[in-house]
């Protein structure tokens, strides 16, 4: 009976040198011989077509998710001129957190992107509030006039609509006023 035998070395993708099986990184070139599949997350031989672990294709699997992520950056300035700048940020945080080779230019353009849209945000957050507070403060025409500076969202055509609402009822009000006086 013979003994089934496990392959003790494994060549180096990059350089073809043999290391150990069980070696993470090639000890003649000293490039990392294992990879992390972007599906599993477990690790695999460089170089490998496929994933031990779960079967996945990984040059398919990578090609896909790149057009996948390409597509949320395309999809980010519709939702930004439509005021979803928080589903604007999840959507490049998505981006940011794939992992797999080749990905580091679309990170980078997400980077970018995040920090102008987290900008935009924080500024257009900031002038709401402004309107909030003069909203707060009873001025509710204020209110709208900063509101209406403010790119259209659904939120804020919410609120510039409760604010007309409170300028018509006090319009009212103040009329009905001056009709029992008379």
């Amino acid at each position: 009976c013979q003994e089934s035998r496990v392959t003790t070395t494994v060549h180096c993708p990059f350089c073809k040198a043999e290391n150990r099986a069980d070696a993470r990184f090639c000890l003649s070139c000293g490039k990392t011989v294992v990879e992390t599949c972007p599906k599993c997350k477990k690790t695999f031989r460089a170089g490998g077509r496929f994933c031990d672990a779960c079967g996945t294709n990984v040059g398919e699997y990578l090609t896909q998710l790149k057009g996948d992520l390409e597509g949320r950056l395309k999809s980010i300035e519709k939702l930004v001129k439509a005021g979803r700048h928080g589903e604007a940020l999840g959507d490049l945080d998505a981006v940011l957190a794939a992992e797999g080779a080749d990905l580091d230019e679309l990170k980078t353009k997400a980077r970018d992107k995040r920090t102008k849209v987290l900008a935009l945000k924080e500024k257009i957050d900031s002038a709401f509030q402004e309107g909030q507070t003069l909203y707060d403060r009873r001025d509710f025409e204020g209110a709208i006039e900063r509101w209406t500076k403010l790119p259209p969202a659904d939120y804020v055509g919410e609120a510039i609509g409760e604010a007309r609402r409170k300028v018509e009822s006090r319009e009212k009000a103040v009329r009905e006023a001056e009709a029992a006086d008379r």
